[in-house]
């Protein structure tokens, strides 16, 4: 093909969809409404989409406490106070991002999760992805967590510095 810039399968498709469009009376109906409006480029855009579930997961273990030898984690999260302060920042922190996010989240509490039998229940829960805090855990523990259908996403937070 020369120099049209425009393919032969574009073509079709876009023929196809126009004639689509023309039969199912979808150009003729949102005239009646008078839905149209002139484009304004100042003006906000309009989030059409369902909003975005997110389900925060706090990953963890509380170390016990063994004689003559090293038994504590190098992470910052050491007893169950430290777990609730950190599920407390994690809760603030993505309302904060959902307040400033060009389209709608919907947050879910954060799950504390510290076997594989607590993580296998997060998988039974309503999300479109995952975020996972592992300040504490196994890889076992860790791999439990991570979103099991392909539809769904995990993301993996690690925090650079601690506070």
């Amino acid at each position: 093909m020369c120099c049209s810039g425009l393919h032969r399968r574009e073509f079709v498709g876009r023929t196809t969809a126009g004639m689509a469009g023309g039969v199912l009376g979808l150009a003729s109906s949102s005239l009646a409404q008078g839905t149209i409006t002139e484009w304004n480029p100042d003006a906000p855009y309009r989030s059409k989409g369902k909003p975005l579930k997110v389900q925060p997961i706090l990953m963890y273990r509380i170390p016990a406490r063994r004689e003559a030898t090293s038994w504590k984690s190098w992470g910052g999260i050491q007893t169950e106070q430290a777990v609730t302060e950190e599920a407390r920042r994690i809760t603030r922190e993505l309302q904060s991002l959902a307040a400033q996010a060009a389209f709608s989240l919907e947050i879910s509490p954060v799950v504390k999760v510290k076997s594989t039998a607590e993580a296998s229940a997060v998988h039974r829960k309503d999300y479109d992805v995952l975020i996972v805090y592992p300040p504490t855990g196994s890889g076992e523990l860790l791999k439990a967590c991570f979103a099991r259908r392909k539809d769904k996403n995990t993301i993996i937070f690690v925090r650079h510095r601690s506070g």
